[in-house]
């Protein structure tokens, strides 16, 4: 299929596998996810086309393993789908990233300039 929709699912329905789907989908939608998976070619992006990112690679994105950080992430989540201020859970859950992985305000500048850069050409 070419032009598919993938769906993260986990064998279980239990509570602890909701909030591990909604971290990764904070995790994987955060600016410091996007710069790394632009700058190992798991997103490909060519000028007019929608970008592609192949299930496989998605492997290849570490994750953490800190619960702490995961429901931290995971309640900006509950914000978003609730509309709740969605705009300020978005730049909240970069900033928790950017204060576990230390990441600088300079770096993150850089990431944004790149990820601008990369969507423009």
């Amino acid at each position: 299929m070419n032009n598919s929709l993938y769906v993260f699912s986990l064998r279980n329905n239990t509570t602890k596998d909701k909030l591990f789907l909604k971290f990764l989908c904070g995790y994987f939608n955060s600016k410091i996810v996007t710069f790394y998976a632009q700058k190992r070619n798991i997103i490909r992006y060519y000028k007019g086309k929608q970008p592609q990112i192949k299930i496989g690679d998605l492997y290849n994105i570490p994750l953490p393993t800190d619960k702490e950080l995961q429901n931290k992430i995971a309640e900006m989540v509950d914000k978003i789908y609730d509309n709740f201020d969605s705009l300020n859970a978005i730049k909240e859950i970069d900033k928790i990233l950017c204060g576990y992985y230390e990441i600088s305000a300079k770096d993150v500048d850089y990431m944004e300039c790149n990820i601008k850069d990369f969507q423009s050409i």
